[in-house]
This record gives C-alpha cells, sequence and structure tokens, in this order.
C-alpha cells in the first residue's frame, strides 16, 4: 500500500515539474538585481522561469533581461540588460528594491552599434513606416528578402539596406551627419559582409551551385551569403544571358587551382560577366596616426578611406598591416608588421601616413 501511495506522489509530481514554463533560450544565472527605470512590460508569471518564457516568446520589443518578485509573482521584461542600459547606474545589484530577482539573455545580444546621425546615400532595398527606430530595426532583422545590415529612421519613415558603412560602395555614400537633416543611423553588428568592387571576370569551372532568372547581382551576392550546403566565397552573375545566371563559388581568385582559371575578362562572355567575391576583412588595430612601415611596400593602390585600404589589404592572403595617406589617397600594403619588420622601419612623424595592422592568427608573430 505504501508503495502504491509513493508511486502516484512520484507521478503527481512529474506531472506538476511538467507543466511549469520553461524557457527555451540561455539565461545568465539568477542575482538579486535589477534595471532602474527601464521596464518595457509588467504583467504576472508564477516562476522566475515563466517570467524568462514571457520574455522570450514577446514580438512587439527585442526583450534582453527579466526582473522577478516572488512575494507578488510581479515579472518586469525590458530592452535593456546590465551591458545596455542606458546609464550604467541604472543597473543596481542588489536591487534598490529588497526582493527582486534578475536575470538576462545570454543566447541573443543586442545585435546593434550606437544610433549615430547619419545614413546611407540612395541604398535603401525597403521601406515601412513605423513609430521606433527599434521597430525599424526588428524589421531589418526579420526581413527575408535579402541581408539587411543597417537601418536609416526619420519620424515614421525606416529605410533599410543591404549595405553598411564599410560594404556601401562608393564608400562616400555613406555620410555623417546625413545629407538629409533628421536621419538616424544604425547598423547591424551580428552580420558583416565584404564585397571586392565588381569585375568584368569569372571562374572557370569551380561552381559548386547554378540559380538561375536571377534578376541583379545584389540578389546573386544574397544567395551566395544564405547559402549554407557550402562556403560561398564568390559570385559571376550574367545579367545579358537568357537564363540570367548565378553561380556560386567556394573558391576566389586566390584560391582557385589553377589560378588561370581566373579570367579576367571572363573567357566565356568579355563583356557581360560579372564577378564579385567575399572579404574577410580580418581584425585590426586602432589606426595609428602619423606613422608607417617604411621600406616594405609590397603592394599599392588609390582608394577613398582608410577603410577601403584595409579591404584592399585583405583581399590578399599574405598581406598584415597598410599605409595610408589621406591627402593623396594612396594606400601601401606589405606583409610585414611591427613586429616583423626592422627595429628602424616603424617611423613617426611620416609624411602624412597613417599606419594600421591585423591582429587576427594570420598575422601574429
Amino acid at each position: 500500500m505504501k508503495t502504491a501511495v509513493l508511486t502516484t506522489i512520484f507521478f503527481i509530481t512529474v506531472l506538476r515539474q511538467s507543466c511549469v514554463a520553461q524557457p527555451e533560450g540561455e539565461w545568465t544565472d539568477i542575482v538579486s538585481a535589477c534595471i532602474r527605470g527601464n521596464d518595457n512590460w509588467s504583467g504576472s508569471a508564477s516562476t522566475m522561469e515563466e517570467c524568462q518564457e514571457l520574455c522570450e516568446s514577446r514580438e512587439d520589443f527585442r526583450c534582453l533581461s527579466v526582473e522577478f518578485l516572488p512575494s507578488t509573482r510581479t515579472c518586469l521584461h525590458s530592452r535593456y540588460n546590465r551591458n545596455s542600459v542606458p546609464s550604467t547606474d541604472d543597473f543596481t545589484q542588489p536591487c534598490y528594491i529588497t526582493g527582486y530577482q534578475y536575470s538576462e539573455r545570454r543566447d541573443f545580444n543586442f545585435p546593434w552599434t550606437e544610433t549615430v546621425e547619419a545614413c546611407i546615400r540612395l541604398n535603401n532595398h525597403g521601406e515601412h513606416t513605423v513609430s521606433s527606430m527599434e521597430e525599424c530595426q526588428l524589421l531589418c532583422e526579420r526581413e527575408t528578402d535579402f541581408q539587411c545590415l543597417s537601418v536609416d529612421f526619420r519620424d515614421d519613415r525606416c529605410l533599410l539596406s543591404r549595405y553598411n558603412r564599410e560594404s556601401v560602395r562608393p564608400l562616400s555614400d555613406y555620410t555623417q551627419p546625413c545629407y538629409v537633416d533628421g536621419y538616424q543611423y544604425a547598423e547591424r553588428v551580428d552580420k558583416k559582409y565584404f564585397w571586392t568592387d565588381t569585375a568584368f571576370a569569372c571562374i572557370r569551372g569551380n561552381n559548386n551551385e547554378r540559380h538561375q532568372n536571377i534578376e541583379s547581382l545584389e540578389d546573386c551576392m544574397d544567395l551566395c551569403i544564405e547559402e549554407t550546403s557550402f562556403t560561398c566565397l564568390s559570385v559571376d552573375f550574367f545579367p545579358d544571358s537568357d537564363n540570367k545566371d548565378c553561380l556560386l563559388s567556394s573558391f576566389n581568385r586566390n584560391s582557385v587551382q589553377p589560378s588561370s582559371d581566373f579570367t579576367q575578362p571572363c573567357y566565356t562572355r568579355p563583356t557581360d560577366g560579372l564577378y564579385a567575391e567575399r572579404v574577410n576583412v580580418g581584425q585590426w588595430i586602432p589606426v595609428i596616426e602619423d606613422s608607417c612601415i617604411s621600406g616594405f611596400n609590397e603592394w599599392s593602390g588609390d582608394v577613398e578611406d582608410f577603410e577601403s585600404c584595409k579591404i584592399l589589404c585583405s583581399q590578399r592572403s599574405n598581406c598584415c598591416s597598410v599605409d595610408y595617406n589621406t591627402g593623396t589617397n594612396r594606400c601601401l600594403m606589405t606583409s610585414e608588421t611591427r613586429a616583423t619588420a626592422s627595429n628602424t622601419s616603424f617611423v613617426s612623424p611620416c609624411n602624412g601616413f597613417s599606419y594600421a595592422e591585423r591582429t587576427d592568427v594570420r598575422c601574429v608573430t
């Protein structure tokens, strides 16, 4: 009889536990803390886990943290966490009100740069009417027709773009402040895609996937970015062909073998084949003004700004540092860094040049 009672109690306990709301995401440990005056929703929940689950299911704003008061079953949701809250003083640990428990999402960071007065000129690929910058950002995150990287917002107008300040061409199309008064700009930090300038070229016989009836090179690029079955590094696009072919490849001009398979102009359609490849710009030290490595320049080019100089360097597998002159737009590149060049080669001042070097694995000595 006792065994039967214990079995019944066990199954009742399991049933109760299975009915308790459980969040699907990852959360920080629960601590005695809270965010002061930045709650975007308030309601009730039976447990902290239920409060977290309600946060994850929100559609009206991006919920990053919760506060829960067990004594009253009060559940508060916020679009901020301890790192993104407007004032660091607003996060208090322990909470300035006794009893509040706090937790924030670890699987969902705020994926945007700070908002600045700026915009991207004439490169908008979606337009919506919204009431806030946050709504505009959420629409960008949920965009499925193209890879949305940045937004311009003014009044109730939300403009979405597949470009950001570093990938738009020409780079002068990013204006800060915006050439039209009142626009605010933000770009995603969780997605950054860089492409080389378009060239009349193609890769011969190394295409992993073919798409037809593609309307533009930008749409072809988006297909490359969205590809999951292999790492797509370049595209060939033929806008004037009967099928408007878009060819995706796991190679680029530097990695394809033999190297002669990269043909410029394209071997089949010299004036029709358009080529572009994805660029991993890498990680760089902050720019060192009025400095350079003297006597180790292996490649050079003329580009609009320092960011373009870094992009130009990153297109070479063995380029590790750059000197850039803003007066002449001259970009000098080398496989050396301050650590590998001779002790007397790094000079400052340096005739208007500024210096930066890569810090990712390829260039660490």
